[in-house]
Formats: C-alpha cells, structure tokens, sequence
C-alpha cells in the first residue's frame, strides 16, 4: 500500500516537477494541463508493454458514479470535482494527504489536472464504428461504384476505431473509479511500516535504515542505538540518498486471519516515482536535463511529513501508540495500546 495510492504518488511527483521548471526564470509561465496529463497516463499505463498491473491508478468512492451525478450526463470536469469531495472519497490516505496538503505544499494545481485527467480517462466510452451504406437496388453501375469505395473508407475508419477502443479498454482496466463504501466496522490492530527489503551482509551490517524509536520491550537502551547502523533519513541532517534504497518491495496482505492491520510501504513510493519521472522526462522537454535522483530527493520531504503526520493523527485518533512498538531494519509495527513509548 502506498499512502495516497498511485494518485497521491502523480499529485507528489508532479508537484516536484512542477516546482523544478518553475525555477527555471524561461518557464515562469509553464502550466500542466489536463490534456498534457491524459496523454502522459495514456503513454504510461496505455500501452501494450506497460509494467503497471490492472487496477493501478484507482480512486475510491461510496457510491457509484450515476448516483453520484443523479443520473446526468455531468461533463468529466463535474465528476472530477465530485468525487473529490471528502464526503465521497473513500481512500483513508488520499483524503488524508487532502487534509494536509497546505503543510505538504502540494499544488492546488496539479491536485486538479490529475484527477480531472484520471476521470476523463475512467469515464470515457467506445467509439461507435459506423454502419456501411446499403446499395439501393435500383442503383446503375455508376452508383453502385460509389457505394463500394465509400464502404471500403468506411471499413478502414471501423478499423481505426476498434483499434482506439482497444486502447480505451486497456487503460480503463488500470485507470479506474470504483466503488469501495468506508467500512466502520473493520478495526484494525497494527499499523504497519514497510521499508524495502535489507538484507544482512556479509560483516554483520545492513543497508542503513531510520533509527528505532524507544521500545517498552527492550527500552530505551543506548547498546541497541549503538547497534543501529546510520539512517540514510532519520533527521534533516542526514542527506537523502534515494539510490542506497534496496529494490526488493515486501508484499503483506493487511488481513492476517481475522487480525486486520493498517500496512503502507514507507520506501516504494520512490520506485514508483522514478518510473513517473523518467516518463515524464520523454514527455516533457522541459525535463530533459533534471536529474532523478534530485527530483526523489525533493519528493522526500513532503513523504517524510506525510508518514510522521499520519502516524501522529492515528495515535491521536484511533487508539494506537508506540509503547509495545516492534521495529527492525525492515518494518516498524505499532498497536492498539494504551502503553506509551
């Protein structure tokens, strides 16, 4: 899981480039449009050898998209403010990072054009191919002549039509608006932290990873902070270094028998970011010359705030706290306790 999904990644990275070319004093006037993101979507999850799987850009809604135009044909501009609207939206880390997003200084802007685009991609229909000319019977050859070449126009413009409606059948499997009401009743019990996978080297050390907490377990004991080897993101004095990142994403399903958990992944968002990023670079020549590992650099600290914040709002909020808190150099692991660090 990703805070805020695939969409939350578009809005965070786009901020970041957004904010790379406004930089530049020759693109003070640059602006990402809703036809400038639709195409760039399209090129990335649209086409036959996309790595992205089914269902990879999804916002989540209580309710279907007829009953939340009340059965009109709303313009995609409508919807897209719709469902927007907190009262709709159903995904808990994206209307969480709506909440925030003044702190996150994430752009109004951009916030807009993504989900404009998303919508008018989720909500397109087939073109209808057109029906071929019937030749009366009374027609002379001449007539007859014509029919037969407007028919074979006709087919080649079918042609071009089920080929465009196969592309719209594609990128609606990964771009998608489904229907997903808020379940009151399911308590989660853990909340849960991925980093990417570390594994042990050979001298005993791992690829460093943020410093444990202060633990009811083991205390606060300073042999375990010794231990730890230096975080590449513990505090603002430490540079960021998105390429000490390992590649190996973890997998955990937040259903464990009947325990239900809360589990988001603290380290893919940049793996996810480096394939927006270098799209973006091919779409935009504005980009040409950006460097990635200081576009991700820049990403960090909106993802940074983001984590600390949702994890403060559900101590406040929903009963956890860090007393009894697990953490290794692989996940970190909060529950449902009134024990305190």
């Amino acid at each position: 899981m990703l805070v805020g999904g695939f969409v939350g990644e578009l809005i965070i990275t786009f901020t970041c480039l957004l904010d790379y070319i406004l930089a530049s004093p020759q693109n003070q006037n640059f602006m990402f449009t809703v036809e400038m993101m639709e195409t760039f979507l399209r090129e990335l999850l649209g086409q036959d050898d996309t790595q992205f799987p089914e269902a990879t850009c999804v916002v989540h809604i209580n309710q279907s998209l007829e009953e939340l135009s009340g059965g009109m044909a709303l313009p995609y501009e409508h919807l897209a403010k719709a469902i927007r609207d907190p009262a709709n939206l159903t995904d808990f880390g994206l209307s969480y990072l709506f909440e925030i997003q003044r702190d996150l200084c994430l752009s109004a802007d951009i916030i807009d054009v993504v989900f404009k685009a998303v919508t008018k991609i989720a909500t397109q229909h087939a073109h209808e191919p057109e029906e071929l000319p019937i030749v009366p019977e009374d027609a002379d050859e001449e007539q007859k002549a014509a029919f037969e070449e407007e028919e074979v126009k006709i087919k080649e413009r079918n042609v071009m039509v089920e080929a465009e409606n196969k592309k719209i059948e594609q990128i609606k499997t990964r771009v998608q608006i489904a229907v997903r009401p808020k379940d009151t009743n399911k308590e989660e019990m853990a909340f849960i932290k991925l980093n990417n996978r570390r594994e042990e080297e050979a001298n005993g050390t791992a690829t460093p990873v943020p410093p444990p907490m202060s633990s009811s377990r083991t205390g606060n004991s300073k042999l375990e902070d010794e231990r730890t080897p230096t975080p590449i993101n513990a505090d603002d004095d430490v540079v960021f270094q998105p390429e000490k990142i390992p590649k190996k994403v973890p997998l955990v399903k937040p259903v464990q028998g009947e325990i239900n958990t809360i589990v988001y992944h603290s380290e893919a968002p940049y793996s996810v970011r480096r394939f927006l990023i270098e799209q973006a670079k091919k779409n935009f020549k504005e980009l040409e010359k950006a460097e990635l590992n200081a576009l991700l650099s820049h990403s960090h600290r909106s993802s940074k705030m983001l984590e600390e914040r949702i994890e403060e709002n559900l101590i406040k909020t929903q009963g956890f706290n860090r007393g009894c808190m697990f953490q290794d150099q692989n996940s970190r692991i909060l529950f449902k306790t009134f024990l305190k660090e």
